[in-house]
């Protein structure tokens, strides 16, 4: 399709910082603006995000043409600010999306665009509906512009934060909070029904279609719910999620549901609570990086070195939280002669000085390269690739069963345990536990009745297993990943093309 020149629809889009949940907003809208002519959008973004942008643009040969005409970024934030400071730049956005949201309001006839119809928002970024009302309340007459909240994460982790109880929600912690009382004031109230609920209780959370799960199991790591500036941080993230999925008139998400997670898609289109004001949940679907053989010089020096099936890709996602099981690994790679790309991310100086030094004794000896940034789908496709060892986080997931390669699943916490427990599920990796910590440590997984030691021994010993596991079942595993690969293609040019078209005839 072309540009028509004639408009006469305008979506605004509102993202969050976090460098991860941006891509796949930004593959929605150029669909929406190649699948229907007549739509313009406006794209809220933090600054240090514009050059994720641009990479996406230069993977679109539509861009130029029929896009660009019609997409306009509005930056928010420091540009020159770390990506790892997601806390800082997420406040930024708080605190300056108004601003912008004003702007686009107030420039509509300076573009020839016409009045948003739509305001599309990352529900993980719960203070949008709020910055939009104010702003709108600030003109006069003000069309209504519907509201509509982007799920960036598995549809399990949006009925587990506000779904109904029936459905496997924590809905219920709000009332265990209630039902304490404190004359501390209520940071304590909240840190000690945390501490409570999720460190003591080995409470049992059933979310439709997935996995049992003991609520502790969702952080992986040694977590002192009593701080708090935590407890009333990730409460207030929970009851912010909760209000703004009440404010919705409809919710949409990309990440490919209902091929990993059919069950629980299904669950959250019935569910009482997220569908008491929007229509049910509508699935734009997984947007496929396109295939790219731009691989930086080095470390294509390195994987052409290396016969098929034998590099181990590692990455901990754009903030590195591994946990103190990092440097067992490491040794273990290093050790056992297995060669490796570790995409860092620019993150060396926050690594264990004892991962520092393995690290640049491995790339001394050639025996790893660890670049500050990757292509990670370009390396994914390369043959000498045996495995993805990660954190599980919902993008890197995606492209590694597009690319068919097994996952070593490392979750830390949040969707990325749910994701580690759905390699399992397909059967399309294997799923580590003995790296988890905290309440974690001698109490087993629910779903696996596995025992978490919490020892470099027992994560060692796991390694092992999991590698020997790779060798003798990695064909099966790359098998079972093609064809979910290959139903989340199929998709993609059917049913979720026509869900974007449908989505961008929206609002006339």
């Amino acid at each position: 399709m072309t540009f028509t020149g004639h408009l006469s629809a305008h979506y605004v889009i509102g993202t969050t910082a976090a460098f991860s949940h941006v891509t796949p907003l930004l593959q929605l809208a150029l669909s929406l603006l190649e699948l229907t002519p007549d739509l313009c959008i406006s794209f809220i973004v933090h600054a240090n995000n514009i050059e994720t942008c641009h990479k996406v643009f230069s993977q679109s040969d539509q861009y130029e043409e029929v896009t660009k005409p019609r997409l306009r970024l509005y930056t928010v934030g420091d540009a020159g600010l770390e990506l790892k400071k997601v806390g800082e730049a997420f406040m930024e956005m708080v605190y300056k999306s108004g601003e912008q949201y004003g702007t686009i309001l107030g420039s509509c006839s300076h573009f020839g665009w016409p009045f948003p119809t739509m305001f599309i928002f990352d529900l993980t970024s719960f203070f949008y509906p709020q910055i939009k009302s104010a702003v709108e309340a600030q003109i006069p007459n003000c069309p209504p512009v519907r509201l509509v909240g982007y799920w960036p994460l598995p549809v399990a982790d949006l009925l587990f934060l506000a779904g109904d109880v029936t459905n496997g929600s924590i809905r219920w912690l709000g009332e265990e909070i209630d039902t304490l009382s404190t004359a501390q004031g209520v940071d304590l109230k909240i840190g000690l029904t945390l501490d409570k609920t999720v460190t003591e209780s080995g409470k049992i959370v059933n979310v439709s279609g997935c996995n049992p799960c003991s609520l502790y199991e969702r952080w992986a790591f040694d977590i002192n719910w009593k701080d708090p500036t935590l407890s009333y941080g990730w409460f207030a993230y929970l009851n912010g999620v909760q209000a703004a999925c009440s404010e919705v008139s409809a919710m949409i998400g990309c990440f490919p549901s209902s091929v990993v997670e059919a069950e629980t898609l299904k669950a959250v289109q019935t569910d009482g609570q997220l569908t008491k004001s929007a229509e049910p949940f509508i699935e734009m679907g997984y947007f496929p990086k396109p295939a790219s053989d731009q691989i930086e010089i080095r470390v294509r020096e390195f994987l052409d070195r290396h016969a098929e099936r034998q590099v181990t890709l590692l990455s901990f996602g754009t903030v590195v939280e591994a946990g103190p099981g990092i440097s067992t690994l490491f040794d273990f790679l290093v050790d056992n002669d297995l060669p490796f790309v570790y995409a860092c991310g620019g993150q060396k100086e926050v690594l264990p000085a004892h991962v520092r030094e393995v690290l640049a004794k491995g790339e001394k000896e050639g025996k790893c390269i660890a670049p500050d940034w990757v292509n990670q789908t370009a390396i994914l496709g390369h043959k000498s690739i045996k495995c993805f060892l990660s954190h599980c986080g919902a993008n890197s997931f995606c492209e590694a069963v597009m690319a068919s390669v097994p996952i070593l699943a490392w979750p830390i916490k949040w969707d990325q345990i749910l994701l580690g427990s759905l390699v399992h599920k397909h059967a399309i990796g294997v799923e580590l536990l003995q790296h988890r910590r905290g309440a974690n440590v001698g109490q087993e997984t629910a779903h696996r009745k596995i025992r978490m030691e919490g020892t470099s021994e027992a994560l060692h010993s796991e390694l092992v297993e999991a590698f020997d596991l790779i060798e003798k079942e990695g064909d099966e595993m790359r098998e079972r990943a093609r064809e979910l690969g290959d139903k989340i293609r199929e998709k993609r040019e059917g049913e979720w093309n026509e869900n974007v078209k449908k989505f961008g005839m929206r609002g006339r």
